[in-house]
């Protein structure tokens, strides 16, 4: 091989592989985002946790109408709400499947709802409610998954089973894992809507961030979908502890009436938020490149 060509045939390598590690480092863009769900629909808000003196916690969590995260209808009146939820506090057994009435505040701003736990315990929290809109009936489900940590030595609050028979949970979104001490963003999450306890292959699916803008998504043939959520620059920029919500929402119309359903997830900044990228990738490439130009040198000098 003759020095000229051993000479672009290094400079194609070396494109070759700046090219892969700008493929590598470009992240990947979601569906347009003119596509996303453009009803209105119910969905649950994390609020404040407060920690009472005998050790317990209390979490309350407001339930709005609307589009998340700045539109709020709290001013209309829905038919039949109601909040149910599961609980398990053995970490080690399986989930309960065992469904308790959750009271639900109706206050000046909209609804709230406040969640108490004495132990270490497993929340599911669903909120459904229904209204009529221009003649057709539209049925509302809203979930929301958290860990309560009390620490309390009493036993807290009785709790009310609630009869399977007054639920209506048509559409419905399932995550997994359902429960996650730190859930955060660049974990995936695998989302499952469910129409009637069936899966929804080619189901669409809308993600309203509280920090980025509306995208669309769909589950696969099998009707499972896998979600990332992406880094987040507003969040890795707060606190430790600093988190956000991002509402996932799937919708459907069967005989006449239509069912929207939401899920929201409560995100914190990704463990590894702080660390800088951009900076390492440069230094890699930059001394990638001095090697191969000083290895061209070498190996011209030794024709000579």
């Amino acid at each position: 091989m003759s020095l000229l060509e051993d000479i672009y045939t290094m400079k194609y390598r070396v494109l070759l592989i700046c090219f892969l590690v700008f493929l590598f480092y470009v992240p990947a863009t979601g569906a347009e985002e003119s596509s996303h769900i453009k009803d209105d629909f119910l969905w649950i808000e994390y609020g404040d946790g407060t920690k009472e003196k005998d050790g317990s916690l209390i979490l309350e969590l407001k339930v709005h109408h609307g589009r998340f995260p700045y539109k709020r209808n709290n001013s209309v009146k829905l038919n039949n709400l109601k909040a149910f939820y599961t609980v398990y506090e053995n970490r080690y057994g399986n989930e309960s499947d065992t469904l308790y009435h959750a009271y639900i505040d109706e206050e000046v701003h909209g609804y709230s709802i406040k969640m108490e736990s004495a132990k270490q315990a497993r929340f599911v929290l669903i909120v459904t409610a229904a209204k009529s809109n221009n003649g057709v009936t539209v049925c509302y489900l809203a979930k929301a998954s958290f860990t309560l940590f009390g620490k309390s030595m009493s036993e807290g609050s009785e709790r009310v089973p609630l009869s399977h028979e007054s639920i209506d949970g048509s559409l419905e979104i399932h995550i997994d894992p359902e429960h996650n001490y730190w859930p955060q963003t660049g974990s995936p999450v695998k989302v499952f809507p469910l129409f009637n306890g069936k899966m929804l292959p080619e189901k669409s699916l809308s993600v309203f961030d509280e920090h980025a803008s509306p995208l669309e998504l769909n589950t696969d043939n099998t009707g499972n979908l896998v979600y990332v959520p992406p880094e987040d620059r507003i969040l890795n920029s707060m606190g430790e502890t600093a988190s956000k919500q991002t509402v996932l929402v799937s919708s459907m119309s069967d005989n006449g009436i239509k069912y929207i359903s939401s899920y929201t997830l409560l995100l914190h900044r990704s463990r590894f938020g702080k660390n800088k990228h951009t900076p390492g990738l440069i230094v890699f490439g930059s001394a990638f490149m001095l090697f191969l130009v000083y290895t061209i040198v070498v190996r011209m000098r030794s024709r000579i």
